[in-house]
């Protein structure tokens, strides 16, 4: 049988018949019935015409051949072998037409976001990253450059975000509390729970726009006493730092200009993160760690010199921690009740220039000076 169009031109929208040269009128109710099926499986839509014309492949283009069996049908109960093809066409064109509604109606929803959440589905993880609550998946750090070793030893990262979504940060922004005679005072951090879908728009990123995937793991550029940036990320299979000296400063970086400029972009957008959430609370830490020097300038050391304050610890229980690069400084951790025994206010951020007298166990001497720094929830001293 060959299969044809009615008329001579197939206008839009034509409903797909047997071809008039091959009808026999013992067909004609299979042939309406065929038509009346297609008319109810027509769908209103844009591609609606072109859903109710079948693609031509779905036909048989060579003559059915009667086999034995069709030949030696006399029933005139049984369906002629041409109605039998015709519902089976039928079939095949009803089921193509769902399919294409259905695969457009679910592109259309999920080009319209319709039906789903404006970020990524808690439960659909397209990064992959640990999960706990003391692994940092993504860190923001700068520190060093030209600064007095107080300065140095208070420093902490400016942004933390670890796998449970905590997120530990400082608001450059926000105004330290005030210095009380040479006692100065760091910024308190903040902490704030971040869903799994703004976990996965914070690491996507920074891996793709911030550069964090392709950049190298240091970068030397030409500027003198600067402070070093210092990106960490554990994510995507990937478990890197990428440090750069004078990041966004304005040296010349060739052939590097572009990942550059976009590790700057990142660190803009991490440091400024307290401006783009809500919800953010005070973050009270746990631990502390106790920095102890010796006071420059001698006994002369300017502001208020405090008595040595903790009976049971003793300047040899501050030692410099095993592996140290530089210099570094004796330290120990200290606990919130060790903190109270100074008697100073607002120290949740940390604190520098605190001058300490020896205790009677120590030969006399110059003053110690204390610096604090809290300890966030990955670090142990």
């Amino acid at each position: 049988m060959n299969f044809t169009p009615d008329g001579d031109e197939p206008a839009r929208g034509t409903h797909w018949s047997l071809d008039a040269g091959n009808r026999d009128p013992s067909r004609n109710s299979h042939r309406r019935g065929y038509e009346r099926r297609q008319e109810r499986s027509a769908v209103p839509c844009r591609l609606g015409a072109a859903l109710q014309r079948p693609p031509p492949e779905v036909f048989d283009p060579e003559p059915t051949v009667p086999t034995r069996r069709h030949a030696a049908m006399t029933d005139s109960r049984r369906p002629s072998p041409g109605a039998r093809h015709g519902r089976a066409i039928a079939r095949r064109v009803h089921g193509l037409a769902m399919a294409l509604v259905a695969a457009t109606a679910a592109a259309t929803i999920a080009a319209c976001g319709i039906g789903r959440s404006a970020g990524p589905s808690p439960t659909a993880r397209d990064i992959d990253h640990p999960t706990g609550g003391t692994t940092v998946i993504l860190r923001l750090d700068e520190g060093g450059g030209f600064v007095p070793p107080s300065f140095f030893v208070t420093q902490a990262p400016a942004f933390s975000l670890y796998g449970d979504g905590t997120v530990v940060f400082r608001d450059p922004w926000t105004q330290p509390p005030p210095a009380v005679d040479q006692v100065i005072r760091s910024v308190p951090f903040q902490v704030v729970r971040l869903s799994e879908g703004e976990v996965q728009a914070l690491l996507a990123t920074a891996l793709g726009p911030g550069g964090l995937a392709i950049a190298r793991e240091q970068y030397q550029l030409p500027v003198a006493d600067a402070p070093t940036t210092t990106f960490t990320v554990v994510a995507g299979g990937l478990s890197k730092t990428v440090s750069v000296n004078g990041l966004g400063i304005g040296a010349d970086a060739g052939a590097d200009a572009a990942v550059l400029t976009a590790l700057a972009t990142l660190r803009a957008q991490l440091m400024g993160f307290g401006s783009t959430v809500t919800g953010a609370t005070p973050w009270v830490p746990d631990r502390y760690r106790g920095i102890l020097m010796e006071a420059y300038g001698g006994g002369d050391q300017p502001g208020l010199v405090m008595a040595w304050p903790w009976p049971t610890i003793t300047p040899a229980d501050f030692a410099v921690p095993a592996g140290s690069n530089g210099p570094g400084w004796p330290s120990r951790v200290m606990t919130p009740d060790d903190v109270a025994a100074l008697g100073l206010d607002d120290l949740e951020g940390g604190a520098q220039g605190i001058l300490l007298r020896r205790p009677d166990s120590v030969p006399e001497g110059m003053p110690y000076e204390f610096a604090l720094r809290p300890l966030l929830p990955d670090e142990s001293r």
